[in-house]
């Protein structure tokens, strides 16, 4: 074992071990009144030199190639985007700030006995944003429960909002000064300068990837295994049919890349989505990306491949790792907890769902709780959403859904070392759990997920009082 892994695996549980709380099992039963309890967005790092519980953690994207991520923002933080020597980070309070990003460690905000670098400036948004993208350097997109808003990267200030009506979780794209964003209805075409409506285009199934761009045309792969491409302006649209929704996308201007039900690369003319000679037969698990020469996908054994463009032959790309160190950057990763941590919840989760694969690939998505926090709402999207909160008081607190009639849909309440505390399922499943005693500074998983072997297009609200 190399010794930046040992320096990772040691963090890890050092950084566990400091947010322990005690482990009393499942609780059950009743308790009298709760009052509602917010959820607290802790402002100060450590000062210098109070380095207790606070050490850097050391993600791998490639071998030999590590990003520092400043423990003060995953444990906090909402959202992060870090371009162009930017570190930009949303909280739960609504507020965004930015930060000088230092050096070739993106995500590093200077070392562990230094202080807090002063933020080069602070916004206040009226919602929590769970996505921040930064479009060109000099604006940043916030995204979180339904609303979009659009900030100067240079001073913060805010350029234009727009409620969008429904959450997404996918990321924005942007060609030719149209900005695309697909919800589990429609994808929708925005003025990149100012958010003003261009065109809302609806889906024929929930969108399964985030929308991909190039040239002024846009495409996005829908959960019934449908290509579906626009123009900029929202015309000359053409769908295809017959891919697998979870293999990925990509463009390099003359072809869109994705994989068929088979798992082969399949691929369509750029403008009017003519099908094309299929590229490789795999099968592989995801396309990734491409560039002028090479398609980069990933192989059923999570390893990174590239594929020749003009000879359609395979090589493993040198040093590339596996597909959990490819992704490594994916706000997942950056936002969920540990390793072990994950592998306890996704374990604890099989009980309920017995077709779920703990270390899967889109299984379970990490997030951070906001209020109105909507779960699921995608036929192709993960089977279980764990949401991160932190009370403010210690007080008992009961989590409830509203997610229509019919619709078995599991809440259980995870503590800092993965244990279940409390869940909705007994004799039959209620739409709220049993309050279940919270400890004020103490981090929680709150999980929801369909029970059922059906699953709906609609989300399911989670709220806590």
């Amino acid at each position: 074992m190399s010794a930046s892994r040992i320096l990772f695996a040691t963090l890890a549980c050092v950084l566990l071990a400091a947010s322990c709380g005690d482990a009393d099992g499942p609780r059950s039963g009743t308790a009298g009144p709760v009052s509602p309890t917010p959820v607290v967005a802790e402002p100060e790092r450590p000062a210098y030199g109070e380095r207790s519980g606070w050490l850097p953690a050391l993600r791998s994207t490639h071998p030999g190639d590590l990003i520092y991520l400043d423990p003060w923002l995953s444990g906090r933080a909402s959202a992060l985007d870090a371009r162009g020597g930017l570190l930009v980070a949303a909280f739960e309070d609504g507020t965004v700030s930015a930060y000088p990003s230092s050096g070739d460690d993106p995500y590093r905000l200077g070392l562990p006995d230094e202080p807090l670098p002063e933020a080069l400036w602070t916004a206040k948004l009226s919602f929590t944003a769970d996505r921040l993208e930064s479009l060109d350097g000099s604006r940043i997109l916030a995204l979180g429960s339904g609303r979009l808003a659009l900030l100067s990267g240079v001073d913060g200030s805010a350029l234009a909002s727009v409620e969008l009506g429904s959450a997404t979780s996918f990321a924005p794209a942007t060609t030719g000064g149209t900005l695309a964003l697909a919800s589990d209805e429609a994808l929708h075409l925005f003025a990149a300068e100012d958010l003003s409506p261009a065109a809302r285009l609806p889906l024929q199934a929930p969108p399964a990837s985030s929308p991909a761009s190039a040239l002024g045309r846009f495409a996005v792969l829908l959960g019934d295994g449908a290509l579906f491409s626009v123009a900029a302006d929202g015309t000359e649209a053409w769908t295809a049919a017959g891919l697998d929704p979870r293999g990925g996308l990509a463009c390099d201007g003359g072809a869109w890349y994705a994989l068929d039900a088979a798992g082969a690369v399949a691929s369509f003319a750029f403008r009017d989505g003519t099908r094309l000679d299929p590229l490789s037969p795999g099968p592989w698990r995801r396309v990734l990306g491409v560039d002028e020469d090479y398609l980069r996908v990933i192989d059923a054994d999570g390893e990174r491949v590239r594929i020749g463009l003009s000879t359609g032959i395979s090589e493993a790309e040198a040093g590339s790792g596996t597909v959990s160190a490819a992704e490594a950057t994916d706000p997942d990763l950056l936002f969920g907890p540990d390793p072990e941590l994950r592998a306890a919840i996704g374990n604890a989760l099989s009980k309920y769902r017995p077709d779920l694969e703990p270390g899967g690939a889109g299984s379970i998505s990490w997030r951070v709780w906001t209020a109105g926090a909507a779960s699921g709402g995608s036929v192709a999207g993960p089977l279980f959403f764990a949401y991160r909160y932190v009370p403010e008081k210690s007080v008992p607190v009961r989590f409830s859904h509203s997610a229509g009639d019919g619709r078995e849909v599991l809440l259980a309440v995870f503590g800092a070392l993965g244990e279940e505390l409390v869940s909705n399922v007994g004799e039959h499943v209620d739409p709220e759990t049993a309050p279940v005693p919270l400890r004020a500074g103490e981090t929680y998983w709150i999980v929801a997920g369909e029970l059922g072997a059906t699953r709906s297009e609609s989300a399911a609200v989670l709220s806590a009082r």
